[in-house]
């Protein structure tokens, strides 16, 4: 019963008739409170204005009056103005001692709200008299009452004759031909294809009916279709049985065939099994085969480096020691002199200067040399500062340059601590520099690789950028790959980067992302924690 009520009340008779008196009764009860506001806001506009000019009149017309103090002057222009319905009282009190000079009252009881202004009468900037005028708004409340009114009365007779027009039209012209049309559906849905929908009328529901006259033929025509399908599928039933006897008797003739073939796919995938073992043993051995030889390359280029200030300090050895001799020389002869002493004594000084600088860079060489051969043979997590691991790391690059017309350019923040793998660090290092000298500056007279480090808060930024010959846009996705190389056949194994990726991702704990523009440059963008995830020494030492 509930649900029967429920859906009479949400029919589209009584939804378009909500939908009408909500439209029209909003917007008129919308203009109403707009036209109460103008002429409330009218009205009080006047008020206001009267008083202000009635304050100015009386101050005006009763200055003399108070100067001379004759009340019976100031009694007829107090008397015009309270003939006026909205002045309530005017009263005039003479200043200091507030005695009442002249004052009227409307008689009867005041309706409020009441509004007053007040002026002060002065003589030489003091003043001597208040005049006070008080005012009656309960006129406005009344005039806009009676708009509101005649609002009510002329808005609520427009909107009954207009909805009832509008109801009118639309149930003659919408509601009676939706039932017919909801009747003939009905039959429609009941399977009674044989009776027609007439449908004569050009609007909208007569195009829907013809609509759903032009389904029933279509219907018709479809279940005539289905039968005869029908048929042709018994047909095709008494086919595909004949059929599944064939299969049945080819099932078994292929169940052979599979078992073969198993076997011999059982019999390939050991064979793989064992190439691709093959094949990572031989991987590990290039992934080490290379480390050795970046190893190699590094004690090459520090050894290639020691020669100058090893050969410096030998030479001036082998001078200071020449200079005792002739000066033990001298001494024995008995012909020792000041100037002679005083010139060993200035040469021995700057020998000893020359000497100490050549085995200061030596010594400095073989620190780097060490913390970068123990960091990188090791394996050894530590704590170290950024900007000093990438100096030492450039410092033993150095003399590969050296012979090379390309530069580093460095620029390190300082105090960025790290809790990471310095060597794994430096093999990700020299493996980008030396891939950008080998490969980014190929068949080029210059360049510059340009190494720049950022904090980041919690990570850091390192960035490795060279201006040289860039990568084409069609082999970017394979440079971290294994075995992917332009130089195959040339020396290179194609393990730099991807030993560089592997680094990265799986033992610093970050990221490496590659950018690069031909002709232009290449920019491999790290960003690592400051403290490296925790791993096993057997994944460091596998990458």
């Amino acid at each position: 019963m509930t649900f029967r009520f429920l859906s009479r009340f949400s029919s589209l008779r009584y939804t378009l008739a909500a939908a009408l008196v909500l439209g029209l009764v909003g917007p008129s009860w919308l203009a109403l409170e707009n036209e109460k506001n103008e002429v409330h806001q009218r009205l009080s506009t006047e008020l206001a204005a009267d008083r202000e000019r009635y304050g100015d009149l009386l101050l005006q017309a009763l200055r003399e009056p108070v100067w001379h103090l004759s009340p019976e002057f100031a009694a007829p222009v107090v008397d015009t103005l309270m003939r006026d319905g909205r002045v309530t009282k005017i009263s005039v009190t003479l200043l200091p001692d507030h005695r009442v000079f002249v004052e009227r009252a409307a008689p009867g009881v005041v309706k409020p709200p009441i509004v007053a202004t007040v002026r002060a009468i002065q003589t030489q900037g003091k003043d001597v008299a208040h005049i006070k005028l008080e005012m009656s708004a309960a006129n406005i409340l009344e005039r806009v009452a009676d708009a509101e009114y005649r609002f009510y009365w002329r808005t609520g007779s427009s909107l009954v004759a207009a909805l009832t027009l509008i109801f009118l039209a639309f149930y003659f012209r919408v509601m009676r031909p939706v039932e017919r049309l909801v009747s003939q559906a009905s039959a429609l849905a009941g399977n009674r294809l044989n009776e027609p929908f007439d449908w004569r009328r050009l609007d909208e529901i007569g195009r829907v009916g013809r609509s759903l006259e032009d389904t029933r033929l279509a219907l018709g025509r479809m279940f005539g279709e289905l039968e005869r399908v029908n048929s042709d599928l018994v047909q095709e039933n008494e086919e595909r049985r004949k059929a599944e006897s064939l299969l049945a008797e080819h099932a078994a003739e292929l169940e052979d065939r599979v078992l073969m073939r198993t076997k011999a796919l059982s019999e390939s995938n050991a064979d793989l099994l064992a190439t691709m073992g093959t094949l990572k043993t031989a991987q590990r051995e290039l992934v080490e085969s290379e480390k050795l030889a970046s190893l190699g390359r590094l004690v090459a280029g520090v050894a290639h480096e020691l020669n100058t200030p090893v050969g410096n300090a030998l030479m001036v050895g082998s001078t200071l020691g020449h200079n005792v001799k002739e000066l033990g020389e001298v001494i024995e002869s008995g012909q020792l002199k000041k100037a002679v002493l005083s010139k060993f004594l200035k040469e021995s000084a700057e020998a000893c200067v020359l000497l100490e600088r050549s085995l200061g860079q030596a010594a400095q060489l073989v620190t780097s040399f060490k913390q970068v051969a123990v960091d990188q043979t090791t394996a050894q997590r530590r704590k170290f500062d950024l900007a000093i691991v990438v100096q030492e790391i450039l410092a033993t690059l150095q003399p590969r340059f050296k012979k090379t017309p390309f530069k580093l350019d460095v620029h390190t923040e300082p105090d960025i601590l790290l809790d990471s793998y310095p060597g794994q660090l430096g093999q990700v290092i020299s493996n980008i520099v030396i891939n950008a000298e080998l490969h980014g500056f190929d068949g080029r007279d210059s360049g510059t690789i340009r190494i720049e480090t950022h904090d980041l808060g919690d990570s850091v930024r390192l960035v490795i950028q060279d201006n040289g010959n860039g990568i084409p846009q069609a082999i970017q996705g394979k440079v971290f790959d294994p075995f992917f190389t332009t130089k195959m056949g040339t020396g290179g194994t194609g393990l730099g980067l991807n030993i560089v990726h592997g680094l990265v991702s799986r033992v610093l704990g970050g990221r490496i992302t590659l950018e690069s523009t031909e002709t232009v440059g290449t920019s491999f963008i790290l960003e690592l924690p400051k403290t490296a995830p925790l791993v096993v020494d057997e994944l460091v030492d596998a990458l």
